[in-house]
């Protein structure tokens, strides 16, 4: 069950949370969302430079725009759009992950027995290495 509080399916719940609240004008599902996205705000806190702000900035700013959801529409929504962006940056670096110095990783891997056939055909057709003397 916590899986589902934790990663991608909390982060889609609570931004979608968010949203409804904002379109609807209501509070609670602002106030869900933001404690919907606390485990996974949390995670955050161990990333570099600025991704360690947004453990901070992506609950405070739903609790905020919980707050001013009964003034403007215009304030929580903008209080809103860094956390999408950044969903999407997210997204998008984990799509495109990088292992090494320009080695990506692939979505469909090839199945590791035709690369053990390859490499035993090779093996099997080069001739014997030449000896030094």
């Amino acid at each position: 069950m916590i899986q589902i509080f934790f990663g991608w399916p909390g982060m889609i719940l609570a931004t979608a949370l968010a949203i409804t609240g904002i379109c609807l004008r209501k509070r609670w599902p602002l106030i869900l969302a933001s404690i919907v996205i606390l485990p996974s705000s949390f995670y955050f806190f161990g990333g570099n430079n600025w991704v360690r702000l947004m453990g901070i900035y992506i609950p405070l700013s739903m609790l905020s725009s919980a707050y001013f959801i009964a003034k403007s529409r215009l304030l929580p929504a903008l209080l809103i759009t860094p956390i999408i962006l950044f969903y999407v940056w997210v997204g998008y670096s984990v799509a495109t992950q990088v292992t090494g110095p320009g080695v990506s990783v692939p979505i469909v891997s090839p199945s590791p027995l035709g690369d053990l056939q390859a490499l035993g055909k090779r093996a099997c057709h080069q001739p014997p290495p030449r000896s030094a003397t």
